[in-house]
């Protein structure tokens, strides 16, 4: 039997005019795939309101999943420090000031003599070190290889959106701890258990989403994010409608006013069929 949507309000079953969804652990299953049943309801939904891609990766690693949608729209990618249009072309970015890049990379020599780090920017993603088991892995997630740039990466050549650090899982926590306690003035997430995520406070998912909200001039109450990681929680704030997956994080879950079943039992297509219906 088909797991159901629980609504923790009437007022959330109504359609949205806009929707925004992760795409790792939410749209994919554990597999990093899109189901036939996923694709189908997002093809046919982009058809309806826009549907609009938010996620960590960089914008040559949305380009297969952009391509499922019949009707394009913006997309929210590397955390929100970049919104592009339809056409892939930036319509806001949030860089890190070249200062604290500069201090960073002093850092990074130390505290990850072993893992990589990567610097995204609004065309391209570099890795510090190509053979690191843990990026051989984040490329093979995303389908996309990063470009090999060893440090000291080149701060004046392009502007850094967001740093990604991949380690030993061991190493992460200790990592995480110094870099909080030294950079308390920057966004600093731990993503996943062999990596962390750096970007500046000013940008979020749930921030892009309120720019995309300004632009097509909707209102909160008009959006449905849906969700599963630390990284989607401004997401689910801006939004009133408020969807996480059964394996999103606890905090999430606790914010969420819509639970679907998980990424492997196409969760968020059930949703999107239920709304389909309506619209």
């Amino acid at each position: 039997m088909e797991k159901k949507i629980i609504f923790k309000n009437e007022d959330v079953k109504n359609p949205p005019k806009i929707i925004i969804s992760d795409i790792d652990g939410t749209l994919l299953n554990s597999h990093h795939q899109v189901s036939d049943r996923t694709k189908r309801i997002i093809q046919d939904i982009s058809l309806k309101v826009p549907f609009v891609y938010a996620s960590g990766r960089c914008p040559q690693a949305l380009i297969e999943m952009h391509q499922i949608l019949l009707k394009k729209a913006p997309l929210i990618a590397l955390n929100g420090t970049l919104i592009l249009d339809e056409n892939f072309r930036p319509l806001a970015q949030v860089p890190l000031a070249p200062h604290y890049v500069a201090s960073l990379l002093n850092e990074f020599k130390k505290l990850v003599p072993h893992g990589a780090v990567d610097f995204y920017t609004a065309k391209n993603w570099y890795t510090t070190n190509s053979d690191f088991p843990g990026q051989i892995a984040e490329e093979k997630i995303v389908g996309f290889m990063a470009k090999p740039k060893p440090l000291p990466y080149p701060i004046d050549e392009e502007a850094v959106l967001k740093i990604i650090i991949i380690a030993g899982s061991h190493e992460i926590s200790e990592i995480y701890d110094y870099l909080t306690e030294v950079y308390p003035y920057l966004t600093i997430l731990i993503s996943r258990d062999d990596m962390i995520e750096i970007y500046d406070p000013g940008a979020s998912k749930g921030k892009a989403l309120l720019h995309l909200l300004e632009l097509y001039k909707l209102k909160p109450k008009d959006a449905l994010a849906i969700g599963d990681s630390p990284l989607d929680y401004s997401l689910l704030e801006v939004a009133e409608k408020k969807a996480a997956m059964a394996n999103s994080y606890d905090d999430l879950l606790a914010l969420a006013n819509i639970h679907l079943p998980n990424n492997d039992e196409d969760g968020a297509a059930l949703l999107l069929e239920y709304y389909d219906k309506q619209m």
